[in-house]
């Protein structure tokens, strides 16, 4: 999940381009397409934080592959062996 300014305007939050170069962003490109865009609900508390973007992989591999994990962790609950892939808690 990215601030959608910072893939937009190649711009990271906390300065400088998220991506150094053009190839840089095409290997982005190469490995995660743009699943859904979230609207904050109050853009006017955080107005360099309107709006968020999930992408997901195009391609085999990473710690998520054949885990059955969704796109929108924001919307919905995320299975447990997915939060454990990525670090989080296993059990509870």
């Amino acid at each position: 999940m990215l601030r959608s300014f910072e893939v937009d305007e190649n711009r990271h939050f906390n300065g400088g381009k998220l991506f150094e170069t053009e190839a840089a962003r095409e290997v982005f490109f190469r490995h995660y397409r743009e699943a859904e865009r979230f609207a904050a609900p109050h853009p006017e508390l955080a107005p360099l934080v309107t709006h968020l973007t999930v992408y997901e992989r195009t391609g085999g591999g990473g710690p998520t592959a054949g885990l059955g994990c969704r796109t929108r962790p924001l919307v919905e609950k995320v299975s447990r062996p997915c939060l454990a892939a990525w670090g989080g808690p296993a059990q509870g």
